[in-house]
């Protein structure tokens, strides 16, 4: 009886495990600002920037930080179109 079983698991074989529990998360909505009754303060709400590599134009309300077309992303090579 020199052999003794300690657990009666083969050696081989990969551990038990259980899937992790999982809970699912509603689905969120965008919130948008609700939209300004004073069209005098568009000038400041929408911008055009121009990517200087490919001429790429981008209109509106937050600085271009990357091209959409050429992938430039040098803050320098955008100039803020009037």
């Amino acid at each position: 009886m020199a052999d003794i079983l300690v657990n009666n698991v083969s050696s081989n074989m990969p551990p038990v495990t259980t899937p992790p529990v999982v809970t699912p998360t509603p689905p969120t909505s965008p919130v948008t600002p609700p939209p300004s009754d004073n069209p005098d303060d568009l000038d400041t709400r929408w911008t055009r920037w121009r990517c200087l590599v490919c001429n790429y134009t981008y209109e509106g309300r937050n600085p271009l930080k990357k091209c959409p077309r050429c992938g430039n992303e040098n803050p320098d090579k955008f100039n803020d179109v009037d």
